[in-house]
């Protein structure tokens, strides 16, 4: 078994067991577990064994952040791009000037 899955399986029985003894209303929790839990499977599994509404939230919460990766990935290219295009002017300039 990998650290991992044991984490997960920690987190989905723990987490509803924190939740309630914090007194967290259902998007509180929803957030928190979205946020916190890595795995998507454990986020809908803990979210929807503490209430149907906080399940629902965590879900759209934990795919939001996964697709919002799309967009970070995509900035950061853009980004390396212009700063290799940079480097490469830089380049062809020294060249001339020698």
């Amino acid at each position: 078994m990998s650290a991992t899955f044991l984490f997960d399986m920690f987190m989905i029985i723990a987490f509803p067991i924190m939740g309630r003894a914090m007194g967290q209303s259902d998007m509180a929790y929803g957030l928190w577990t979205g946020t916190a839990v890595n795995d998507t499977s454990s986020v809908v599994a803990a979210g929807f064994s503490y209430s149907d509404a906080a399940g629902d939230f965590a879900t759209m919460v934990k795919l939001t952040r996964s697709l919002s990766i799309i967009s970070v990935v995509l900035i950061f290219r853009l980004i390396h791009h212009r700063l290799e295009v940079k480097k490469w002017d830089m380049n062809m300039l020294k060249r001339n000037l020698c």
